[in-house]
């Protein structure tokens, strides 16, 4: 779905769409491996 949405925005040139679908998924991985180390280091404690 997300794919598609950015196939689409390429096709058509967006490149602010393009570039806030980026960011959003850039920042999503990083809180997730945020959340990931906090977990672990709650673990060993």
């Amino acid at each position: 779905m997300i794919l598609r949405r950015v196939i689409k925005h390429v096709r058509n040139q967006e490149w602010t769409a393009i570039l806030i679908d980026f960011l959003i998924v850039v920042i999503g991985v990083f809180v997730g491996l945020q959340v990931s180390n906090w977990s672990v280091a709650r673990a060993t404690q």
